[in-house]
């Protein structure tokens, strides 16, 4: 059995007796998140050679560049007996999401219980989705006769589920495949003086490829793939993210086998370096590669690449600032968003601002979440103060798109106005579901009355700290996600939530405190 990279997230594994799985398949020529993510490097001419042979599709999350509709209603064309196959998330938002987007699939439509087997492409599969119901989202493992892959995709799972994974399958993990570039909005579209920015950048990048190195140290895999971004940005607009410096926040796949060759040489030599349509093989080590071979030309002559693959695709690059929506349309949405979820607004507990960009002006209104309305105009105090182009803006009030991949986008700013790091907002924009703010706060709460089980002890300043494990916004594990400084404080390296040591309060976020013992 093989397992083949097609680029991105995209992983096919089988053979072509037993029947083959592909999982996250995006390979639309057409730009993602508002036009403004292509796959890096190119891999739309293999789509059609990625599915042969493919009877089952596996779908991690409903980001577009593991969800794709139109790829997917292509590969039902061919082959009407196509199986479609998700995790069972904590609520239901993702399975109707695609019930609504590709309802030509929803008889196709399979859900699995967390670490429930299934016949899978000659072998067994099971997902393992985040816990959280705040973060939809999912890893898959497949063991084949010969083979074993954890396919991490964009998941961040806890320590807990990481071991439960290593206990179940041993020391028989032949593939690792997880992200090393967390391609967001933070820290590139936030309002910041150079060097803050740069700050941030480097932080960011330096706390990414450390969690990296936890999964792998924890889950021990015989080879690793370092894949799922990051995207290129064609459009003109956006050409400055296309940062090939040591700095940028989307590391590429030579980037993070650079920096592991230079801090972690027992970890890079068990790395591949490969590109879309090659098979994960020894033939592919990284401690084999030759940087001066012509097929590496897209990393090592990364800018030339992506020039030239502009050019390819300048029929699709046409993205417009566009008209304002109605205003009064655009009042209601916003009004929406207030009253959307009663627990999210008490954990907001402030109010945000956005501005709407059009081509012919713009429109600002004010989201108050305490006093739970929206109005027009922006008020005095802020929490953060959010500028997005209007055509976008008009897509997401009409749906199925979200806040969430306008975030992506890389197409509007986030001005912090306040010290506080407010993360329930993003969720709610995220799903705009108020089921899921519900099940989340549950979770959350259900997380702050188990913390008298699991506490564990900080030295900090020649003091010792007796604290809970878990985070108390997502329950990572802050033994071993979590940064002690010498001002007293832990930060879980997860979200960035930062708790004083003597009295458990969150520093930078409404509604969390860790429980601290004497």
């Amino acid at each position: 059995m093989t397992t083949d990279f097609f680029g991105h997230a995209v992983l096919r594994f089988g053979t072509a007796t037993t029947g083959r799985a592909i999982c996250d398949p995006w390979f639309s020529r057409r730009g993602i998140f508002f036009d403004s993510w292509f796959q890096f490097p190119e891999n739309a001419p293999l789509e059609e050679s990625a599915f042969a042979g493919v009877t089952d599709v596996l779908i991690s999350h409903n980001h577009q560049d593991h969800y794709d509709p139109p790829v997917l209603r292509r590969a039902l064309a061919r082959n009407p007996d196509l199986r479609l196959h998700i995790a069972r998330f904590p609520t239901p938002w993702f399975r109707r999401l695609i019930e609504r987007v590709t309802p030509e699939l929803a008889t196709q439509l399979i859900e699995h219980e967390a670490y429930v087997d299934f016949e899978l492409a000659g072998g067994r599969a099971f997902f393992v989705p985040e816990e959280s119901p705040g973060q939809i989202d999912s890893a898959i493992v497949w063991t084949g006769t010969d083979q074993v892959v954890v396919n991490m995709n964009d998941a961040r799972l806890n320590t807990g589920q990481l071991e439960r994974i290593a206990a179940r399958i041993g020391d028989r993990i032949d593939i690792l495949a997880l992200q090393a570039s967390g391609a967001s909005e933070y820290p590139v579209n936030y309002v910041y003086d150079e060097a803050a920015m740069v700050a941030a950048k480097r932080e960011k990048r330096r706390l990414k490829f450390e969690a990296c190195e936890r999964v792998i140290d924890l889950l021990r895999p015989r080879r690793i793939l370092f894949f799922a971004g990051p995207p290129v940005f064609l459009d003109p607009a956006l050409e400055s993210f296309n940062d090939v410096s040591g700095d940028s926040v989307f590391p590429d796949q030579l980037d993070t086998l650079r920096h592991y060759d230079e801090v972690r040489p027992d970890l890079a030599e068990r790395c591949y370096c490969v590109l879309p349509g090659e098979t994960l093989d020894d033939t592919r080590l990284w401690r084999d590669t030759d940087l001066a071979d012509d097929r590496l030309r897209p990393f090592t002559r990364k800018l030339d690449y992506v020039a030239a693959y502009r050019e390819r695709r300048r029929d699709v690059l046409d993205f417009a600032l566009g008209p304002l929506p109605d205003r009064a349309r655009l009042l209601g949405h916003f009004q929406r968003l207030a009253t959307l979820s009663p627990e999210a607004a008490g954990k907001i507990g402030g109010a945000l601002g956005f501005v709407v960009e059009g081509e012919d002006g713009e429109a600002a209104f004010t989201v108050d979440f305490r006093r739970g309305e929206a109005r027009a105009g922006l008020a005095d105090e802020l929490l953060y103060l959010l500028r997005a182009p209007a055509s976008a803006v008009a897509r997401v009030m009409e749906g199925p798109e979200t806040w969430d991949d306008l975030f992506l986008s890389i197409r509007m700013t986030f001005d912090e106005r306040s010290p506080r790091f407010v993360a329930h907002f993003k969720t709610l924009l995220k799903y705009l579901d108020g089921e899921i703010m519900t099940a989340l706060d549950r979770y959350e709460t259900g997380l702050a009355a188990s913390a008298a089980a699991d506490m564990f002890e900080v030295a900090c300043q020649g003091r010792c700290h007796r604290i809970q494990k878990l985070c108390p916004h997502a329950g990572v594990d802050l033994s071993r996600h979590g940064r002690v400084d010498d001002d007293g404080t832990i930060t879980c390296m997860a979200h960035r939530f930062r708790f004083d040591l003597e009295t458990g309060a969150c520093l930078n976020a409404e509604g969390f405190r860790l429980r601290v013992e004497e």
